[in-house]
């Protein structure tokens, strides 16, 4: 019907205004596609619009939203684990005392 928005219709704009943003900094490149922010606005847009597929029963929506998401958590998922082993590896960083100015 037009003319009468309800909170699941709300629910669903909400979800595709986080994968907008989400396409609107990496198209001015504001973010990378492989950039935790870009794929988190990716996982969090696309979830909210797979439980709006669900609702409205449409199957072919819900599982685009289902890949979608997977596809974002498993990008998210390889920035963690990089990350984690980038700080296992690094070594401490030997910073200047603020007042003496000599290493730590």
């Amino acid at each position: 019907m037009i003319g009468e928005i309800t909170l699941l219709d709300i629910f669903g704009a909400s979800g595709l205004i986080i994968l907008l943003i989400g396409f609107y900094l990496e198209h001015f490149r504001q973010y990378a596609r492989t950039h935790f922010v870009f794929n988190l606005t990716n996982l969090i847009g696309s979830a909210i619009l797979g439980i709006y597929a669900y609702e409205i029963g449409s199957n072919v929506f819900l599982a685009l939203e289902f890949i979608w998401a997977a596809i974002a958590g498993a990008f998210l998922l390889q920035y963690f684990l990089k990350e984690q082993s980038t700080r296992k590896t690094q070594p401490a960083v030997s910073r200047p005392h603020p007042k003496t100015g000599k290493k730590r």
